[in-house]
C-alpha cells in the first residue's frame, strides 16, 4: 500500500467540494472509490456520518491523493476525537485498482452514538448542506 499516507478516502461531508475547500483551504480533487467491509451510519443528533467495520458492507466515496502534513493536520482537527485515522484498502472505480488510503473511522467510544440506519449523501445535500456550510 505505497503512498497510502498521502491518500484519503472520504465518505461523508468531505465529499462536497465546498466543505472540503472550507476545511482544507484547497479544492477537492477526488476519484470515485469503494471501501469494502465498512458501513456508513448516521450519527445521533448530527447531519454527518461515521463509518464502522461491518462485514459484507460497502461504502462509496472519493479517493483524494497527494495530501501533505499540513492538510492532515487540518483534517485531524476537523474530524476531532470521535474519529481515528485508519489505513484501509479502497478500490478505485475507474480502473478497479486496490490502493491503500487513510480514512476516518468512528472510535470505540463514538460507536454508541451511531444509529442503525445508513447516512444518505442525497438527503444531506438536499436538506443539510447549506446549513452545514453556514
Amino acid at each position: 500500500m505505497d503512498d497510502a499516507e498521502q491518500r484519503l478516502f472520504v465518505y461523508g461531508t468531505l465529499m462536497y467540494p465546498a466543505v472540503f475547500q472550507a476545511v482544507c483551504g484547497t479544492p477537492l480533487i477526488g476519484h470515485a472509490a469503494a471501501l469494502e467491509g465498512y458501513a456508513r451510519r448516521r450519527v445521533r443528533d448530527a447531519v454527518y456520518p461515521a463509518i464502522v467495520a461491518c462485514p459484507g458492507a460497502r461504502t462509496m466515496g472519493l479517493l483524494v491523493e497527494d495530501l501533505d502534513t499540513h492538510l492532515w493536520a487540518r483534517l485531524d482537527a476537523f474530524e476531532g476525537a470521535a474519529y481515528e485515522r485508519k489505513l484501509v484498502a479502497v478500490v478505485r472505480a475507474a480502473d478497479g485498482k486496490s490502493l491503500g488510503a487513510q480514512t476516518y473511522v468512528a472510535t470505540a467510544a463514538a460507536v454508541a452514538d451511531l444509529l442503525d440506519e445508513a447516512w444518505s449523501p442525497t438527503e444531506f445535500s438536499a436538506a443539510d448542506l447549506q446549513r452545514y456550510l453556514a
